[in-house]
This record gives C-alpha cells, structure tokens and sequence, in this order.
C-alpha cells in the first residue's frame, strides 16, 4: 500500500498505514507492506537487475503490538522481529538478506538503509518476516513493515541510527479516520470478538481469513 500518514503512533489495525518515524523517508510518500493472506509479498521487475538497497523502518501498528502489547504479546528483551528480502531470478533464489527490526527491548524507529546487492542480478525480491512471537498460525505480532526509496544506493558516509527502547515507543490518542490506496478497512465486534473487514474480506485480529 502507498501511504502518506504523518503520525509516528497507532492504536491498532483501525490505522495501520503509519510509519514509525511519521511519514516517508525522502518524499511524503512511502510504501506499507504486510503479510495479509492476500496479494503480492514481492516487488517484481520485467527486467531482471541488480537492487542496491532500500530504506526500511518499522510500522507504527506493529510497533504499538510490541511496545504495549494488545491482540499480540508485549515484548520483553528475549523477543525479536526480523524482516527477510529474498532475491528471485526466474524462480530461482539468487540470495537473502536479514532486517532485525527489533530485539533486545529496542526496536527500528528511524528510515534505516538496508544493502541488497548481495542478491545479485534479480527480477524478483520477496518479503517475509519471522519473529519470537508465534502461535498455531504463525506469527502474531503484525507482520507489517515500511520501505521507500527501494533501489536506491547507500548515502556517501551513512551511518545507521542506533535502535530506539521500548520505553520511548509512542502511544496513539485517537482513532481518525485513515485512507490507503486501494484499500478499506473497518472494524465488526460479534459476540465479544473483533473481526477486522478489508475490502469486503473478513479477518480476525490476527490477519487470519475468516470464513
């Protein structure tokens, strides 16, 4: 999804198209990808090409899971979030490079430049994300992160942001309205239980489709 959300803090899935640095990292926009059960996980290319890198950071929702715990567990130190880009040509992996988004009660805040050209020559790069909290449908915490400026090289002189504790993570006040490209989100309680409704697609809080 394309996003331009300026706020840095999320209460939950009702607003998960925020970064956790509070918009984009060279322009207002930015992309928000999540592993929702439906659509692609990859960015794909016609022309197969080396990728030097892209800008990542956490997502403000996945973020608030983490740091306060909700529909998944709150952190402690022994926890971890990781974010994998696994380079394809023709179907065939070239490679993979590991993003820690969190661990060790910290977490990814700023825009945090990831080297991708060790994937060589690509016309494919998926994502997946894996982390300490699992359950019987994977994992729980969101799996939704932010990328921009994909296919850009490393800044002369660059020098990743050091990662920011928990204790700092931000907490959201209110619930406004929040729009993405080619996408509606809404929220249903039935009996006690909340489903989450995505362009005419039921899920539970979880991402997991319900039937």
């Amino acid at each position: 999804y394309a996003s331009n959300e300026t706020q840095n803090a999320s209460v939950g899935l009702a607003e998960p198209y925020r970064s956790a640095v509070g918009g984009g990292c060279s322009s207002t926009n930015f992309a928000v990808w999540s592993n929702d059960y439906y659509g692609s996980n990859s960015v794909r290319s016609t022309n197969p090409m080396p990728v030097a890198g892209m800008f990542v950071t956490n997502n403000a929702y996945t973020v608030n899971e983490m740091a306060h715990g909700g529909f998944a567990k709150k952190f402690e130190t022994t926890d971890w979030l990781s974010l994998v880009c696994v380079g394809k040509l023709a179907g065939v992996v070239t490679g993979s490079v590991t993003v820690v988004l969190a661990r060790d009660g910290k977490y990814i805040k700023d825009w945090t430049y990831v080297d991708l050209s060790q994937l060589g020559q690509v016309n494919e790069v998926m994502f997946y994300m894996d982390g300490s909290d699992k359950g019987t449908w994977g994992l729980n915490t969101p799996a939704y992160f932010c990328f921009d400026d994909f296919g850009a090289a490393m800044p002369e002189g660059y020098v990743a942001p050091d990662m920011t504790s928990f204790d700092e993570a931000p907490v959201a006040t209110d619930v406004p309205d929040v729009t993405a490209e080619q996408s509606v989100t809404t929220k249903q309680i039935r009996q006690g239980v909340l489903y989450i409704i995505r362009d005419g697609k039921m899920y539970n809080a979880q991402g997991q489709p319900v039937k």
